[in-house]
């Protein structure tokens, strides 16, 4: 996460204390590219992580995952990547599972909140 990210996410920590039991933070998700990434076979050295998509948080409460994305003044981009990433959870880890979407922010820019509420996708604004 960047510096804005951060302040944001210690703000809704301090004001959900008891949202998550655990948190994985700059989650690796997606398959990457095409070719091989593995730099050097002898020492394990693998460069796929460079070339995945990152999540900003996962919170686990309960049975519960909410696929995060942190962001200032929310905007398109945000619904977009908590859109894809939730797409690649669900072929990648848990198709069937109790997942979310869920936006960080501490601004929501105009028909956010809107768009989120069609799209199911939970906002926290703090």
């Amino acid at each position: 996460m960047k510096p804005a990210d951060v302040e944001i996410w210690n703000r809704f920590i301090e004001k959900y204390p008891l949202a998550y039991d655990e948190v994985s933070y700059d989650f690796e998700i997606g398959h990457g590219p095409d070719f091989d990434t593995i730099v050097n076979a002898e020492t394990g050295g693998d460069d796929l992580a460079l070339y995945q998509w990152k999540m900003d948080a996962v919170g686990y409460k309960g049975r519960r995952v909410d696929l995060i994305d942190v962001k200032p003044r929310a905007g398109l981009s945000a619904i977009g990547q908590a859109v894809c990433y939730e797409l690649l959870w669900k072929r990648d880890f848990d198709p069937q599972g109790d997942d979310r979407a869920v936006i960080i922010t501490d601004t929501l820019r105009p028909d956010i909140a809107y768009l989120c509420k069609k799209l199911g996708i939970d906002i926290f604004v703090v």
